[in-house]
């Protein structure tokens, strides 16, 4: 009897510790900081929200600006071991304006696995293009497409979980689908234009010592900012 309860106990455990190391919760949100406007000294409004505009509306469609939405869902740790997952999306709105338009800002996406929280900063360089120019600066053909360029979205750093080494690699931007990573993208006039965040964990041989709280050991990653000056034509 004894041993039937104590063969019931351990069963209960293995089941309870399998569970709590391939559940686990996601959740990601994202603010823009450092934000340079062009001309300096023009006004952006969301500083330190997940949404930023700019330029005075030249037809009903509204300001220009960046977006960013996280995620927020329960995931299974095989999930996210040697497959990309999404940790938000982010969307630039091009739409015909006036005065002020950007030039950098920052991304600061705060990640969360469960009891870690990590923060990773991406740099943005916008190059807000003279719709009538001919040809136009950054490609395409008029009214000319504004370039958007994040060339530091790639980064891997070391974390441990429930006592197994991984790489996080934040693997970029992407338009289509995880494996196809970009650096920059061009919004036609009027419209809006999108990529998705993409990470992905991968297993390092060797052991690691449990820690309690199943994640430690993971850097600060920082994008850097490459300061492209464009002024609006």
């Amino acid at each position: 009897m004894k041993v039937a309860a104590l063969t019931a106990i351990a069963g209960f455990y293995l089941v309870t510790s399998a569970s709590i190391a391939e559940a686990a919760s996601l959740s990601t949100s994202g603010t823009w900081t450092n934000i340079v406007a062009a001309p300096i000294g023009g006004t952006i409004s969301g500083a330190g929200t997940s949404s930023i505009s700019w330029g005075t509306p030249a037809t009903g469609s509204g300001q220009s600006g960046y977006d960013f939405v996280g995620v927020a869902e329960d995931v299974s740790m095989t999930d996210l071991i040697d497959s990309a997952f999404l940790l938000g999306t982010f969307t630039h709105r091009n739409f015909p304006i006036s005065g002020t338009s950007l030039d950098t800002a920052t991304l600061n996406v705060d990640f969360s696995l469960d009891t870690f929280s990590q923060t990773f900063s991406f740099g943005f360089d916008h190059f807000e293009t003279p719709n009538n120019a001919n040809p136009c600066p950054a490609g395409g053909a008029p009214p000319c497409p504004d370039l958007v360029s994040f060339p530091n979205a790639t980064s891997s750093e070391f974390v441990t979980i429930e006592g197994v080494n991984y790489n996080l690699t934040l693997t970029g931007f992407s338009q289509g689908g995880a494996s196809n990573a970009v650096d920059a993208f061009l919004t036609l006039e009027g419209q809006s234009n999108s990529a998705g965040l993409y990470a992905m964990l991968t297993e390092v041989e060797g052991e690691a010592v449990p820690e309690p709280s199943g994640l430690v050991g993971l850097a600060a990653i920082g994008g850097l900012v490459t300061v492209l000056r464009r002024k609006k034509g």
